[in-house]
């Protein structure tokens, strides 16, 4: 039995773990009943069927808690009753293996129950979780998910920051867009069929992102993009690209004007503008197309810097061959002494012989 489950089940374990956070943790609220029936997605499925809310508490790359939270359902009919319980938890937490808990929630998956039991107990355990670990990061992943409006909901009560927040499908209105794309402050974005009613080129946006990968939304231009002042690695989709923009990323980026920290941009689009469409045709680009700038010139400093080693590598061979050099000319100098004052030395013996000789002879 895990910590966690034991700070549920006993109160001297929680409150020991509230006040000793001996552990950080990321939170993952994912929404999404998508895939929750039997039949779709089976093969490679890595969740229960009739799921349609998880919470993830990852306290380390190999251990992850999984909170579901499952429909009561007979395929699509709903199904019996959901069951509660008095005291703190009012569903019972059921466990499915090592790392993994369920709930029933729901009746029916899609359909929202007016008390929304299982909203209410995945606000109480995110809510734990936030008492017994050191919360580091939050993500968010929302799909398809019926009778939950996520801009109404408990999350912006705990933050407006997260590593990762993805969203898909979904129709909102001015305001929430503007909560979205203004209010929130995130590292990673992924966003897909996510339309803004109202939209227009006045409505603020902060692409303050990382890593924003943006598709199939109809309120982004380039404009947008070249703005992105923060972000790294951008992938978007445009429906109708101003080929004139389009010129102007390009140049505001090469001269450093514009989005100075950008090291990869791919964008892909179906109908353009501002530009002839004959012209186009000679270039092939007459149905969708994408264009890809990658940034290269710290590979081109890389090769200039071991350029440079390499010329002062000569520089320094060069220099030893000249001292080499040097030290043969003044070790040769120096034998030739040396053979002088050899030769001198035997010329001496030589007259000392001569004069032992004399003086043999005198006697």
């Amino acid at each position: 039995m895990t910590r966690a489950q034991l700070s549920l089940e006993f109160r001297r374990v929680n409150r020991f773990l509230i006040a000793n956070k001996t552990h950080a943790a990321e939170l993952t609220w994912t929404f999404d009943d998508q895939t929750a029936f039997p039949g779709m997605f089976t093969f490679n499925r890595n969740t229960p069927f009739y799921n349609y809310l998880t919470l993830t508490v990852s306290v380390d790359d190999s251990t992850h808690l999984k909170y579901y939270f499952l429909g009561k359902n007979q395929r699509y009919m709903a199904g019996s009753p959901v069951k509660t319980e008095l005291g703190d938890w009012p569903l019972p937490i059921e466990k499915i293996n090592r790392n993994g808990f369920r709930m029933y929630g729901r009746q029916n998956l899609l359909e929202a129950a007016p008390e929304e039991l299982g909203m209410k107990m995945m606000e109480k355990l995110t809510e734990h979780f936030l008492n017994i670990f050191y919360i580091d990061g939050y993500n968010l992943k929302y799909g398809r998910f019926h009778g939950f409006d996520i801009f109404k909901s408990f999350i912006w009560n705990f933050t407006r920051k997260f590593k990762n927040f993805s969203m898909t499908g979904l129709e909102i209105n001015k305001e929430n867009g503007r909560i979205l794309l203004k209010d929130l402050e995130i590292d990673n974005l992924y966003l897909f069929a996510v339309n803004i009613n109202d939209f227009n080129d006045s409505t603020t946006v902060n692409m303050n992102q990382s890593m924003i990968k943006i598709h199939r939304c109809n309120w982004l231009t380039i404009n947008h993009i070249i703005e992105a002042h923060e972000a790294k690695l951008i992938d978007v989709g445009i429906t109708i690209l101003d080929v004139s923009q389009l010129v102007e990323l390009v140049t505001l980026w090469r001269n450093g004007q514009k989005l100075r920290n950008l090291e990869k941009l791919k964008i892909e689009w179906t109908k353009y503008s501002g530009y002839e469409s004959e012209n186009l045709k000679d270039f092939g680009l007459e149905s969708k197309f994408k264009m890809v700038l990658q940034k290269v010139a710290k590979q081109e400093k890389e090769a200039e810097d071991h350029g440079s080693d390499d010329s002062e590598a000569e520089d320094e061979e060069d220099e030893e061959g000249g001292n080499e050099s040097e030290d043969q000319n003044e070790e040769g100098g120096n034998e030739s002494e040396g053979e002088n004052e050899e030769g001198e030395n035997d010329s001496e013996n030589e007259e000392g012989d001569d004069e032992s000789e004399d003086i043999d002879d005198e006697e």
